[in-house]
């Protein structure tokens, strides 16, 4: 029996780009149903997590999302009633984010696997990690070279 994987790059990258577009279709199915974008989960899942940390900075730095991206979502979610702004003053003024009670209900509805733990259980918990370790890598490399020169790539 060959071993040697015969697939391109680009046959990679196709099935891991059709692959991911169908996790996100269930994913969204999911959360229409709660009027929430998979943005905005993440947002409030982050909320949680930082609890009284959560500023516009930890959120974007969370999320690896540009500052003034998360200030429009939050902005926007704060017109939905799921967050609220606090300014708070200091040596400079710093934006404090914190989970309405409804932004509470939609987080742990959304935080539940729902049909995601059906997709995910077709892999062993070891293909999990592992799928998380080459994931990492592939968003750590592309990451230097969206903030790189392109013209470098050669060199890399």
């Amino acid at each position: 029996m060959n071993n040697t994987f015969n697939k391109t790059t680009l046959d990679l990258w196709i099935l891991f780009n059709l692959s991911r577009q169908a996790i996100v279709t269930v994913r969204n199915k999911e959360l229409n149903e709660l009027g929430v974008s998979m943005t905005a989960a993440a947002a409030l899942r982050t909320v949680n997590k930082l609890g009284e940390n959560a500023t516009i900075k930890a959120i974007s730095d969370e999320l690896h999302f540009a500052r003034h991206s998360v200030r429009e979502l939050v902005i926007r979610m704060e017109n939905i009633g799921l967050l609220t702004r606090n300014k708070k003053k200091g040596v400079r003024e710093i934006t404090f984010v914190e989970i309405t009670d409804k932004g509470k209900e939609i987080s742990l509805i959304s935080d539940t696997d729902g049909n995601l733990e059906y997709v995910f259980s077709s892999i062993t918990d070891e293909e999990k990690q592992e799928l998380w370790n080459i994931l990492t890598k592939l968003r750590e490399r592309a990451k230097k070279i969206s903030t790189g020169n392109l013209r470098d790539l050669s060199q890399r």
